[in-house]
């Protein structure tokens, strides 16, 4: 018998935001709609979660070597990449969460989140949940077509630099491409 914590539930995305939110999206977003759905999908499953934490780690992510994820005292490495696209930030400029140009970014397509901060960072810049979040993102003007907005990744990570600095431990880190045939 498989224990409970080692079980895998299956969610249907189309309940988790209602249809009328989910249109908005695909007006707004129109070709990257699925790509600002999942980001919206992963940031609102951490935001619910009652765990201490949570490995959001992309589809076309292998992790090759452990790590320690969050420390007993609450220090959370925070992995630095070198992703940069100012339409990120522009957005999350308005929220309050990043600089317009940050000193790191951090979508490195794998990232422990602690939902109670997650909470906490939206709480910092008045957004009520994860829709609110993604009607700001549907109402932002001047968004890159190809890259407008990253909700996950970087609301955690810049919210995590701006707001508990003395929680972060800011590692390096590089991807290593592989061939698939």
């Amino acid at each position: 018998e498989i224990p409970d914590d080692f079980k895998i539930q299956t969610v249907n995305e189309d309940e988790i935001f209602d249809p009328e939110f989910r249109e908005e999206l695909k007006t707004r977003f129109q070709h990257r709609y699925g790509w600002v759905l999942q980001q919206l999908l992963t940031t609102k499953l951490v935001f619910n979660s009652s765990a201490r934490g949570v490995l959001v780690v992309d589809a076309d992510t292998i992790l090759l070597k452990p790590r320690l994820w969050l420390t007993e005292d609450g220090i959370q490495p925070l992995l630095v990449s070198v992703e940069f696209h100012s339409s990120y930030y522009k957005f999350l400029s308005t929220l309050g969460i990043s600089k317009l140009v940050p000193a790191d970014t951090h979508v490195t397509h794998h990232m422990l989140m602690q939902p109670q901060v997650m909470r906490e960072i939206f709480q910092r810049c008045s957004i009520e949940d994860v829709e609110t979040l993604g009607r700001y993102a549907i109402e932002a003007r001047g968004l890159d077509k190809d890259s407008p907005v990253c909700l996950e990744y970087e609301v955690y990570a810049q919210g995590m630099v701006q707001f508990f600095p003395e929680r972060v431990r800011k590692l390096r880190f590089s991807n290593t491409g592989v061939a698939v045939n």
